[in-house]
């Protein structure tokens, strides 16, 4: 990861957090993800919904892409 993504990640890091949503984890690479409680007001119209098997469960989450990082929230069974 350079340090011109590292800059933007603590950006979009900044931006969640001044929103008020709580981060639940966050991994830099390959591609940045934020794993956050509830969905940014302004990225559930540029989501889109996954549906993923994890150890036999089922779960539909929601993901978005902003400046490169991958916003992801919503895990349900």
């Amino acid at each position: 990861m350079t340090t011109a993504e590292k800059v933007m990640f603590n950006e979009v890091l900044y931006k969640i957090r001044a929103t008020g949503v709580n981060v639940i984890s966050k991994f830099f690479a390959p591609t940045p993800v934020i794993t956050v409680d509830r969905p940014v007001s302004g990225l559930v119209d540029k989501a889109i919904e996954i549906n993923e098997r994890v150890n036999g469960l089922n779960r539909t989450i929601h993901i978005a892409r902003v400046s490169g990082v991958c916003i992801k929230w919503g895990a349900t069974e």
